[in-house]
């Protein structure tokens, strides 16, 4: 009784075997390649179908109501919602804790004759911002009897610089910083150092 040959048959031509072996090890690797590149796409459709982008708004007319209003906020251009992390607002150089610190800086005196002046204000840190939608966390209508503070408002929004972290639903953050034009990608979001805005 015979006993079968544990070994792999062989061509018996020493170099056709090494071609065969070089061809299969080709093939596999060629497979592992295509396996590896076909998944970094899939990871980046779908990375790109919930990619949110924020865009500070910083605003004196409100188009829907056709009033002038002065507004600070993000609108959410991208396809996913945007996860606020941490928001800085800063005037001149000044860290600002929420919108009184603002009047306070730039417009004191002109709020200060208003017996009372009413703002619209707005949960901004944390927030979500679903795609193709904006948050508006600082607003103030112009009337007849606060021409003088708004007027100051709106030169002095300009002086504002906001420095937003925000995240996808996978965890993918950028900062966004308001006199730069396009956010930075970071690992994750830092910890400001100093004050963030509420």
């Amino acid at each position: 009784m015979s006993t079968p040959d544990p070994l792999p048959r062989k061509s018996g031509m020493h170099t056709l075997d090494i071609f065969v072996g070089a061809c299969a090890l080709l093939i596999s690797a060629v497979s592992l390649f295509v396996a590896y590149r076909s998944n970094q796409l899939q990871d980046r459709m779908l990375e790109a179908s919930i990619w949110p982008y924020l865009y500070w708004d910083n605003s004196n007319i409100d188009q829907q109501k056709n009033v002038d209003e002065v507004s600070l906020g993000f609108r959410n251009v991208g396809v996913g919602p945007a996860r606020i992390e941490s928001l800085q607002l800063s005037y001149k150089g000044q860290l600002l804790a929420d919108y009184n610190e603002f009047v306070a800086a730039c417009c004191k005196a002109e709020a200060a004759p208003l017996k009372n002046w009413r703002s619209r204000t707005a949960d901004i840190n944390p927030a979500v911002i679903p795609a193709h939608d904006e948050i508006r966390f600082f607003a103030v209508d112009k009337s007849d009897q606060n021409t003088a503070f708004w007027d100051k408002l709106n030169l002095q929004r300009y002086n504002l610089v906001a420095r937003v972290c925000y995240c996808s639903v996978l965890d993918d953050c950028w900062l966004l910083d308001s006199s730069k034009s396009t956010p930075d990608k970071v690992r994750q979001c830092p910890v400001p150092a100093g004050p963030q805005y509420h």
